[in-house]
């Protein structure tokens, strides 16, 4: 099978979400079974040159039309662990990628329009005939109206599969950007076609992608359910649930070599590989004192709960400030790694951030630290996660592994992955966490009541928690299996035959 990703972001060298995540995991995890994997994604000046193996050019002179001319690009062929990727360097005015970070600007649908006009310019002059082109959100999605109307006469593609990793996102832009990349206004900008629901003068890249893809796949099965909702549908809905045919729901894995206890480099002291609940406290135990001594926190009777977190609408940033001072309340200590986005959340978390500096059971820490991260998860004994909505979440997995009980709203893919405390255990659904129905106060304080109770008075029930999470098996391997048997069936229904 020959898979080629098209995407704005990769783990560890240009990311901004857990999209990178998933580009890395899912690659590495098909390149095992033997796949033919290649990654398209911009050549950004923020990747972190350093970790790139044999970077060298590719192809020198790449000509891209786009907006009445042809702009000159390079292509850069590098390795990263096994990772065969190519980066799109155009040499215009625009800038389009040398601008010190991935996304935020007012350009932002053109500079991705551009990079996959580019993308499918590079794959049909050098030749390539990939079974599948995976998509992943709205900044590739364009590749697919693209592809249909540009390219299927010049050179075959087996199948086109887009990725949904958060449909809030939809790269609504003014009509003229996708004449730039050769698509006729006229033609795309109705109802049934790329105009966005909302607002008709718009058109929306992402609305374009799941229309022209062969399939569509959300990041977690109750995701893929809740995207065909009012609720969570952010006007696409009902879209989606007129092609639902075509929508599948796949939970995203992690990483299990940077996410592992037992070998963990950043720990002050690993995790035993047995899963005895005497061997795991006394890990969490130095782990935590060697963690609160270099923040300055001191130790409570009450337990450690933590958030790590981008601090967005999405993830409640109110709700996080509420467990933070609840947990306090009930004699507890409460540790954010997290990072701010738009301006009113970023002076209200550091003003707090000053509130309680001083403080010797809440510490704050407003920039995202990987290393941190591992130590964090490694030292606590909750973590809570109170969004909106969330297509997967990467977080209260990583938690598990390091025993630390998730607290989070049943939603999305933290539906799928936490079982509730009060569950009656059964084969398929052992608990493994605390959830709540909705993203509010009293629901939040009702899961925080109860999970702090079972953490003073129940010590025997905690531990099956823990034991719970760890053996909860979150690795790559099975996704990466529905992946391939979804590129299977999607190649068999169109009549092609796969080249690897």
């Amino acid at each position: 099978m020959y898979v080629v990703h098209i995407c704005s972001e990769i783990s560890p060298l240009a990311q901004a979400g857990g999209l990178a995540d998933v580009i890395s995991g899912l690659s590495s995890a098909c390149i095992k079974k033997k796949d033919h994997v290649d990654i398209i994604l911009p050549k950004y000046d923020s990747i972190n040159y350093s970790l790139i193996e044999n970077l060298t050019v590719y192809i020198q002179d790449l000509y891209v039309p786009f907006g009445g001319e042809h702009v000159h690009t390079t292509v850069w062929e590098g390795n990263y662990r096994g990772l065969k990727f190519f980066l799109i360097d155009p040499h215009s005015s625009q800038h389009y990628f040398n601008r010190s970070h991935i996304y935020g600007f007012d350009d932002d649908p053109e500079r991705f329009v551009f990079f996959s006009k580019a993308a499918l310019t590079f794959l049909h002059e050098s030749g390539r005939h990939p079974d599948i082109l995976h998509l992943h959100d709205w900044a590739t999605a364009c590749v697919a109206p693209l592809y249909h109307e540009l390219y299927k006469s010049q050179f075959d593609v087996g199948a086109i599969l887009l990725n949904i990793h958060n449909l809030s996102h939809q790269g609504r832009c003014h009509p003229d950007v996708i004449e730039l990349a050769g698509l006729k206004p006229h033609l795309y900008h109705t109802p049934n076609q790329l105009s966005d629901p909302v607002h008709p003068s718009q058109i929306n890249l992402l609305k374009g992608g799941i229309l022209f893809s062969d399939k569509v796949v959300a990041v977690s099965p109750t995701y893929a359910k809740e995207i065909q909702t009012r609720e969570y549908g952010f006007h696409l809905d009902s879209i989606l649930a007129k092609h639902s045919k075509k929508l599948e729901g796949i939970l995203n894995g992690i990483d299990y070599a940077d996410w592992d206890p037992a070998e963990d480099a950043y720990l002050y002291k690993k995790f035993p590989k047995t899963q005895r609940a005497s061997s795991i406290r006394k890990a969490k135990r130095a782990n935590k004192e060697n963690l609160f001594e270099r923040l300055g926190l001191e130790p409570t009777d009450g337990p450690t709960v933590a958030a790590i977190s981008r601090i967005v609408s999405q993830k409640s940033p109110y709700l996080i400030r509420y467990a933070m001072e609840t947990t306090l309340a009930y004699g507890g200590n409460f540790i954010l790694v997290g990072t701010v986005g738009d301006r009113h959340y970023t002076e209200e978390f550091h003003s707090l951030q000053n509130i309680y500096r001083q403080s010797k059971n809440v510490a704050i820490l407003l920039e995202f630290n990987h290393e941190l991260s591992h130590q964090v998860f490694a030292a606590a004994d909750m973590l809570v996660i109170p969004s909106r909505f969330e297509p997967c979440g990467l977080t209260q997995m990583c938690a598990m592994r390091y025993g630390t009980v998730p607290i989070v709203t049943a939603t999305g893919g933290l539906k799928d992955t936490v079982i509730d405390a009060n569950t009656p255990p059964s084969p398929n659904h052992t608990p493994n966490g605390f959830t709540f129905p909705e993203p509010t106060e009293t629901s939040l304080d009702q899961a925080l009541k109860r999970s702090i109770t079972m953490f003073k008075e129940d010590k025997k029930s905690w531990d099956n928690l823990i034991r719970s999470g760890m053996s909860r098996t979150f690795c790559w391997d099975s996704p990466s299996n529905q992946y391939r048997i979804l590129y299977h069936k999607t190649l068999t229904s169109k009549g092609k035959k796969h080249i690897y």
